[in-house]
C-alpha cells in the first residue's frame, strides 16, 4: 500500500534437483503449478507458472483460478483464465502475452526463468542493467536478453524465398564453372572399378587383391600450369574438349589391407606407400582409357637370367595409343619399381593433334611393372624443388601466428576465467561434446574400413583427433565467451540460446536466415564481379574445383557435408582474434578497423589476382563485421554454411547424371534449414493470414 515490496518466505524454498516423494506438494496449492499439484514434479518453469499466478492477481486484483478445493483447482488449470484485458481497461498487451506464456500447461512453453519474464515485460532490460553496472552477465542472462526476434510474416517469407532462389541459382552458375560438370564424366566409379579390375588381370595380375581403394582426383600438373601467368587463358573455354580431361580415376589394389596413415585415414594414391610387392596402381580417363599403371614386382626373385621381352601392344591398346602413329624413342622416366626392360614412344594423343605426347614403359619378367602416358604439363615430381610462392609464404607465417595465439592465449585465458568463475562452463562442454561426436561421424564416413587389427587403431587415432579438435573448441570457448558477453553480449544472444537447446527460438531462426541470405547477395556480387572481369578483358576465371568426394558415394557425400557443416564454428576462433584486437586497441571500432584489414590482408595473399580481388574481399570482409556487430556469431556461422556450399556443390539440372543424387542430398539440407529457420521465426504466426490481414 506505501510502494514497497514485501518479500515473504516461508521455508519452503530448495534446489529443484532434490524435491521428491511428498515435498513436491509442499506449498500453497492455489499457487501451484499442474505438475506440482498432481505430484508429477517441480521444476524452475512450476516457479515461473506460479509467478504467472502472482502477475495475474497483481494486475487485475483477482485470482487466475478461484477455487474451493484441490480438485477444483485441477479442473480449472484445465481452461485458460480469463484474460486481463477483459477485466481492466487499457491492459498492456505486452504484460498480458507474458502472464500467459507464464500459465502455459506444458512446462516447456514457458519461458525458461524470471530473467525471461523480466526481460519480457515492458521496460524491463536485465542484460543492460548488469552492463551499466559494471558486471558480466551471466549466460542465462544473455540467452533470455533482446527481444524475441520473430520476424514479421512478410518479411520472413520474402527473405526465405531470397535465400532458397539464390542458393539454387547461385548453384546453377557456379555448377557450370565447375570442373566436375565440365569435364565429361559418363562413367560411374563402379564401372570403372570393374575395367580397371580386367585391365590389370589383362595385364598379367590375375591373383584376386586382399583390398582394393578407387576415386576421382584433379590433375594438379595441368591446373597448375593452365593457372601460371604464362599459361594459355583461353585454356578454360575449351576446357570440355581437351582429352583426357583434368580429373581422372584412380585405383589401388593390394595384397595386404590398405591402411591409410593421414588425417581422415583414407586411401589416396600414395598413402599407404605403394612399396608391397603385388600393389598395384592405375589412372583411367573419365572414358576408361589407361593414363598410368605400377605394380610392385617380388621382393625375393630366384629366377635366374634375363627376362622375356614383354609385348607391349596390350598396355597402348589401353591407352588408346596405337603402334603405327607412335614412333619408338628412348626411355627417360626411370620407375621407382625395379624393372630389366624399358621403352618409349612419342607421337598425339587420340583426338588432340596439338597436343605432343610421350609413352614410357617398363617391365619385369616379361610383365609389366609401369607405363604412363606423359603429357607437355607433366611434371617430373620427385625432381622438383618445392616452390612457396611470397605470397603464400607469408600467408603461412600469419596463419602459424595466428594458430599459435589461439593455442597459447587461448589456454591461458581459458584459465583465468576458470580461476574466476566466470567461464560458461556448460555452454564450452556441450560445444566439445558436438564437435567431438561431429569430428567422429566424419572421420568414419570418409575413412577407408578394414577387418583388421589396425582399425582398432584407426578407432582409438580417430578418437584422438575428436578429443584434439573438441579441446580446442572447449579452450577457445572458455576463453573468448566471458569477454564477448561481457564486451559484446548482443553478439551471443542467438548462439547462446541455441547452445541451450531452444531450437525452436524464433531469434535463432531469423539469424540464420539473415547470415544466408547476406550469404547469397555477396555470392550474387561474386558473379556479377567475374562478369565484369571478363567483359573488361582480364583472364577468364579458373574453373571451380569442387569436392571429388561426392563422386565416391552417398556416404561420403553425408560426411563431406558433415565436414562443411564443421566450418561453421570456424567463425569462433575469428571472434577470438577479433577480441585479442579489441583487449590490445582498446577502443572497438579500432579493433574492428585492425580486425577488418588483417582479413582483408589474408585474402589477397591468396588471390589469384589481388589487383582487383581486392573489392571482393572487402566486400566479403564488410559483410562479414557486419553480420557480427549486428546480428551475432550464429548469422555468420551461417554466412560461412550457404556461401562455401553455394561454391562447393557441382549443381546440375541433368537428372539423369549418375552423381545427381549426390548433388540433391547436398542441396537439400541447406535449404531445408533455411525453410525450417523461416518457420521458427515466425513464432507460431500463420505466415499468409497475416500477409493478408496486412494487405
Amino acid at each position: 500500500g506505501r510502494g514497497r515490496v514485501r518479500i515473504t518466505d516461508f521455508g519452503l524454498a530448495g534446489l529443484a534437483e532434490g524435491i521428491e516423494g511428498e515435498e513436491i506438494l509442499a506449498g500453497t496449492p492455489a499457487y501451484m503449478a499442474p505438475e506440482q499439484l498432481v505430484g508429477e514434479g517441480v521444476s524452475v518453469r512450476s516457479d515461473i507458472y506460479s509467478l504467472g499466478l502472482s502477475l495475474y492477481e497483481l494486475f487485475t486484483g483477482k485470482q487466475a483460478f478461484p477455487a474451493n478445493s484441490s480438485a477444483e483447482l485441477t479442473k480449472l488449470q484445465e481452461t485458460t483464465p480469463a484474460s486481463p484485458s477483459s477485466q481492466v481497461e487499457g491492459f498492456d498487451p505486452a504484460v498480458e502475452r507474458i502472464i500467459f506464456r507464464c500459465l502455459e500447461k506444458d512446462p516447456a512453453r514457458r519461458p525458461a526463468s524470471a530473467l525471461a519474464v523480466a526481460a519480457a515485460l515492458p521496460g524491463g532490460d536485465p542484460l543492460a542493467a548488469a552492463l551499466a553496472a559494471g558486471e558480466t552477465p551471466s549466460p542465462e542472462m544473455v540467452a533470455e536478453a533482446g527481444a524475441e526476434g520473430a520476424l514479421r510474416p512478410a518479411i520472413g517469407f520474402a527473405l526465405v524465398v531470397f535465400t532458397i532462389a539464390g542458393f539454387v541459382g547461385l548453384n546453377l552458375f557456379a555448377g557450370k564453372k565447375n570442373l566436375i560438370n565440365r569435364v565429361p564424366l559418363s562413367k560411374p566409379p563402379q564401372a570403372l572399378q570393374v575395367e580397371a579390375r580386367e585391365l590389370i588381370e589383362k595385364l598379367g595380375y590375375p591373383d584376386a587383391p586382399r583390398d582394393t581403394y578407387f576415386n576421382f582426383a584433379y590433375d594438379k600438373d595441368f591446373l597448375q600450369k593452365a593457372g601460371k601467368p604464362d599459361g594459355d587463358p583461353a585454356t578454360w573455354d575449351r576446357i570440355e574438349s581437351i582429352q583426357p580431361p583434368p580429373i581422372y580415376f584412380y585405383y589401388r589394389e593390394s595384397p595386404r589391407y590398405l591402411v591409410p596413415t593421414n588425417w581422415f585415414f583414407n586411401v589416396d594414391e600414395s598413402n599407404p606407400p605403394v612399396i608391397i610387392s603385388g600393389m598395384v596402381n592405375l589412372r583411367l580417363a573419365p572414358d576408361g582409357r589407361l593414363l598410368f599403371f605400377k605394380a610392385i614386382p617380388p621382393q625375393v626373385d630366384e629366377v635366374k637370367g634375363p627376362g622375356s621381352a614383354p609385348d607391349w601392344n596390350p598396355v597402348l591398346e589401353a591407352a588408346g595409343l596405337d603402334p603405327m602413329d607412335l614412333q619408338i624413342s628412348t626411355p627417360t622416366w626411370n620407375p621407382l619399381a625395379g624393372q630389366d626392360r624399358r621403352a618409349a614412344w612419342t607421337g598425339h594423343y587420340p583426338g588432340q593433334d596439338d597436343i605432343e605426347i610421350r609413352a614410357e614403359a617398363a617391365s619385369y619378367r616379361g610383365k609389366l611393372v609401369f607405363f604412363r602416358v606423359i603429357f607437355p604439363w607433366t611434371d617430373p615430381g620427385r625432381m622438383q624443388e618445392q616452390d612457396v610462392p611470397a605470397g603464400q609464404a607469408a600467408l603461412n607465417i600469419t596463419l602459424l601466428v595466428l594458430l599459435g595465439a589461439i593455442l597459447v592465449g587461448g589456454s591461458l585465458l581459458a584459465r583465468r576465467n576458470l580461476r574466476l568463475g566466470r567461464g560458461d562452463r556448460r555452454g564450452a562442454f556441450r560445444l566439445a561434446v558436438l564437435v567431438f561426436f561431429h569430428v567422429n561421424a566424419v572421420i568414419f564416413l570418409l575413412a577407408h574400413h578394414t577387418p583388421t587389427l589396425p582399425e582398432a587403431g584407426l578407432a582409438f587415432r580417430t578418437i584422438s583427433h575428436a578429443l584434439f579438435f573438441a579441446g580446442i573448441f572447449w579452450i577457445v570457448y572458455l576463453a573468448v565467451e566471458p569477454y564477448a558477453r561481457r564486451l559484446w553480449p548482443e553478439m551471443l544472444i542467438s548462439w547462446t540460446r541455441l547452445l541451450d537447446g531452444r531450437f525452436r527460438d524464433p531469434r535463432v531462426g531469423r539469424d540464420i536466415l539473415i547470415g544466408g541470405g547476406t550469404a547469397m547477395i555477396v555470392g550474387i556480387a561474386f558473379i556479377g564481379f567475374a562478369f565484369w572481369k571478363v567483359s573488361a578483358g582480364w583472364d577468364p576465371p579458373h574453373p571451380i574445383q569442387g569436392e571429388l568426394f561426392i563422386l565416391k558415394g552417398m556416404l561420403q557425400t553425408t560426411g563431406i557435408l558433415l565436414d562443411y557443416s564443421i566450418g561453421m564454428l570456424i567463425p569462433m576462433l575469428i571472434l577470438f582474434i577479433l577480441l585479442l584486437f579489441r583487449v590490445i586497441l582498446r577502443r572497438q571500432w579500432v579493433a574492428v578497423g585492425g580486425f577488418f584489414l588483417l582479413l582483408t590482408a589474408v585474402g589477397l595473399l591468396q588471390s589469384q589476382d589481388p589487383e582487383v580481388d581486392w573489392v571482393l574481399s572487402v566486400l566479403v570482409n564488410c559483410s562479414f563485421l557486419f553480420l557480427l556487430i549486428r546480428f551475432g556469431l550464429l548469422s555468420i556461422m551461417a554466412f560461412n554454411l550457404f556461401f562455401t556450399l553455394s561454391f562447393s556443390i557441382p549443381f546440375t539440372t541433368d537428372l539423369s547424371l549418375w552423381y545427381s543424387g549426390h548433388v540433391i542430398l547436398l542441396l537439400t539440407v541447406p535449404l531445408a534449414l533455411a525453410v525450417y529457420a523461416f518457420y521458427i521465426s515466425l513464432a507460431g504466426r500463420p505466415v499468409f493470414k497475416d500477409m493478408l490481414a496486412q494487405e
